[in-house]
């Protein structure tokens, strides 16, 4: 294969996954009115994974640092580690 063919070959790859992306929203769409399903699994689960960071106001400390510690063991490569730690900042100990 001379590399006039790679070119062409890759260029056209390009061409289709910026045309997948673009179009990925109308597929999701559409796949949604096929089976009826409005929200993935996972989709549920990160939110429910996340869902501590709305109520911080109503969270006591050891709350969020369990909530956090949770953060950081679902998503260790994502999250700093340092998140889960006990760490008070502005002078609060507990809410």
């Amino acid at each position: 294969m001379d590399l006039g063919s790679v070119i062409d070959l890759y260029d056209s790859l390009a061409e289709y996954l910026h045309t997948a992306r673009s179009n990925s929203e109308k597929y999701e769409e559409e796949s949604k009115m096929l089976t009826e399903i409005q929200t993935y699994a996972a989709d549920e689960k990160k939110l429910k994974t996340f869902s501590f960071l709305t109520n911080l106001d109503k969270l006591t400390s050891d709350e969020i640092t369990e909530a956090a510690t949770a953060l950081v063991k679902r998503y260790p490569k994502n999250v700093d580690y340092n998140l889960g730690t006990n760490q008070h900042h502005n002078g609060e100990d507990d809410r």
